[in-house]
């Protein structure tokens, strides 16, 4: 709970962050919120081109501010701060024959009140290629990237109160044939990468490279399965003292896509792993993993969205990775097990509001010893009001939790407040 001094310290900054916020709405005419799906093109019939994109460039600026009751994720719960971010955005989603470009961009400058040294420059990046020919081919090519400071109390290293920047990398490429009206061979190639800036977190670091094949077999216009096979190999070079840890995993993937009515749409994964370390033995792993999500329109103005996911930490990380995703590291889990929920409510045509909670449950290994586990619980309430077409202006509140039995990680809370102003022109 922050003191009432700080809550007086909180009230100018918040008072003038919201003041501009009012004043930028009287400028702007031409705000569209991009609409972007990095995903790629699943006919691979050669139909043609989509529609061409409303206002396919964009570029802009933001001031945010939020307010942190424990920043530096500490057990006692009292390092509250609040700090400032400035922004720059810019994007583009344009149809060039019968391809498609999209690019989401954005660096923020962030500064604090009190914790000076947290001082920091973020951004994230993704962009891509969804690419199609005449003959039945189809894919995609895209990068993602992000960086941004890393939780300050991350499993399986001692915790720190200094700047610890992660930056987190996935470029990929994905290719699929048409062998009939109801039949695919498809098959993609990926690079990811973890880094952080201070040393004691190299035991972190990783790279992964993966390779899958399968083929999809569309049963309905609603129903597609898919079975395939998927190949990972996972560098940690700086591991622990003694070396670093090399991993191959393996995986027969069943996928399964189904969209009942226009309203509905179930996607589902279910992998039988098998996952091998020279030197990290105790994160090896052999068994089922895999996610399933459901999202729901019951309405024009509600959704809901749900995913549920079992799968190594590694692996954990990229779920739904994107440029702009702030992740949480979760190399040192043996096993996660991550609920997400959220439902989203058009109160009217400029105000949505939002309600998101996720709980990661994971087993925790350090140098090759085990040690119980903990359990991260975020709830976040937001609420977005579309002033104009070139104005939008968001606040959210939420709630950071983690529990443990591990002597590799601690407790802590965390409350957050914080608003936003972007003002974009296209």
């Amino acid at each position: 709970m922050s003191h009432p001094t700080q809550l007086s310290a909180l009230a100018t900054p918040l008072q003038w962050a919201l003041g501009l916020a009012i004043g930028l709405s009287c400028m702007g005419t031409a705000f569209a919120q991009l609409q972007q799906d990095g995903s790629g093109s699943t006919g691979g019939s050669g139909s043609g081109t989509a529609a061409e994109p409303k206002d396919p460039y964009y570029i802009g600026a933001g001031i945010g501010f939020t307010h942190d009751s424990n920043v530096l994720r500490q057990s006692n719960n009292d390092t509250s701060d609040y700090w400032t971010s400035l922004s720059l955005l810019g994007g583009l989603n344009k149809n060039l024959g019968r391809q498609r470009l999209y690019l989401d961009g954005t660096v923020s400058n962030n500064r604090y009140n009190e914790y000076k040294s947290l001082d920091n420059t973020s951004y994230g990046l993704n962009t891509g290629v969804d690419w199609e020919t005449v003959n039945n081919l189809s894919g995609n090519v895209r990068y993602g990237v992000t960086q941004d400071l890393a939780n300050r109390a991350l499993a399986g290293v001692p915790a720190t109160t200094s700047k610890n920047s992660q930056k987190t990398q996935l470029a990929g490429a994905t290719a699929r044939y048409g062998m009939t009206s109801r039949v695919a061979l498809e098959g993609g190639l990926q690079y990811r990468s973890v880094d952080y800036s201070l040393a004691q977190y190299a035991s972190l670091e990783n790279t992964q490279k993966i390779a899958n094949a399968g083929v999809v077999y569309g049963l309905t216009g609603l129903l597609t399965l898919g079975v395939g096979v998927r190949g990972t190999k996972t560098d940690t070079p700086r591991y622990s003292p003694a070396g670093g840890d090399e991993a191959d995993r393996r995986d027969v993937d069943f996928t399964v896509n189904w969209s009942p009515s226009g309203l509905s749409t179930i996607s589902a994964r279910l992998s039988l792993s098998d996952e091998d370390h020279t030197r990290a033995t105790a994160l090896n792993f052999n068994g089922v993993t895999g996610q399933v999500g459901w999202d729901y329109r019951p309405t024009g103005r509600l959704r809901f969205n749900t995913l549920f996911s079992r799968d190594t930490g590694t692996e954990a990380r990229f779920i739904d990775f994107t440029g702009g995703d702030t992740t949480v590291g979760t190399e040192s889990y043996r096993l996660t097990t991550t609920l997400q929920a959220g439902v989203t409510y058009a109160l009217t045509g400029k105000i949505d509001t939002s309600l998101v909670a996720s709980r990661a449950r994971g087993s925790l290994v350090s140098s090759n010893v085990s040690s119980g586990t903990d359990t991260l619980t975020t709830v976040g309430l937001g609420a977005t009001y579309k002033a104009t077409r070139s104005l939008l202006v968001s606040c959210k509140v939420g709630r950071e939790t983690r529990s443990t039995n591990s002597t590799f990680s601690s407790p802590y809370q965390s409350n957050t407040v914080g608003c936003l102003a972007n003002f974009t022109l296209r």
